[in-house]
């Protein structure tokens, strides 16, 4: 004949505190894996940003170097909230670009740009 499960026996009181660690645990391990998906998200949507104001500023700096000529061209942009510091440096017959972007969290990305002045456009960027 069956019969109920008591707790003459000690098995209540220790299956309910299994229980409820493991269904802590596998609350707080779901808590961890939201927080970070929207940390990742949150860089990944400024890393993006940053890249694409660096480019921008490339673009920038190219027409620039297409309207003055030999002059030495150097300053800053800010585009939203991504402050962008560019050089540009004269090796025969190529110009080099350095471009420094700031983000709001003082996370700093650097890109070098090569410009062709013969061809006028840009032949080669690498992320510095």
């Amino acid at each position: 004949m069956w019969r109920p499960v008591s707790n003459k026996n000690g098995f209540i009181f220790p299956f309910a505190l299994i229980l409820t660690f493991t269904s802590l645990f596998i609350l707080s391990m779901g808590v961890d894996i939201t927080l970070t998906e929207r940390k990742y998200q949150h860089e990944l949507v400024e890393y993006y940003k940053m890249e694409s104001a660096m480019v921008l500023a490339g673009k920038h700096v190219e027409s620039m170097i297409q309207d003055h000529g030999d002059q030495p061209i150097e300053g800053s942009l800010l585009f939203s909230s991504i402050n962008i510091r560019y050089t540009v440096e004269d090796v025969q017959d190529m110009k080099i670009i350095h471009v420094t972007a700031e983000g709001k969290e003082g996370r700093k990305w650097g890109m070098k740009f090569v410009y062709n002045v013969g061809t006028k456009e840009i032949v080669d960027w690498k992320d510095e």
